[in-house]
């Protein structure tokens, strides 16, 4: 979101489960985000908080198989996106895209 709302958003990345044998990215996503001229800065899981729900605006939840039941309705958003597996790279990269997309909706009905 960083990248397409410049100064104008703050954004945090977290989940409800680390996935313990692999909490990274997989290179096929940073290859696909490098093309684009995203560049994974940290890659460490973190761990969602009850600190970090109080200081969202809005929690965008993107994944299909989330139980949502966690987040404050008036601030939950869910975009049901598909897993993918990181060996899959044309499906990585239609999620990437459909994401992108989805993060561009969501500026341009969010402008200040």
């Amino acid at each position: 979101m960083a990248h397409f709302g410049g100064d104008s958003f703050s954004v945090k990345s977290a989940g409800i489960m680390i996935d313990e044998p692999r909490p990274y990215v997989s290179e096929t996503t940073k290859k696909i985000l490098r093309e684009k001229g995203i560049y994974v800065v940290d890659e460490n899981s973190i761990l969602l908080t009850q600190d970090m729900v109080s200081w969202a605006d809005k929690i965008i939840v993107v994944a299909d198989n989330v139980p949502i039941g966690f987040f404050p309705n008036e601030k939950l958003i869910v975009w049901k996106v598909s897993d993918a597996s990181e060996r899959d790279e044309p499906k990585v990269r239609k999620i990437i895209d459909e994401i992108e997309k989805l993060v561009a909706s969501f500026l341009e009905g969010n402008k200040k």
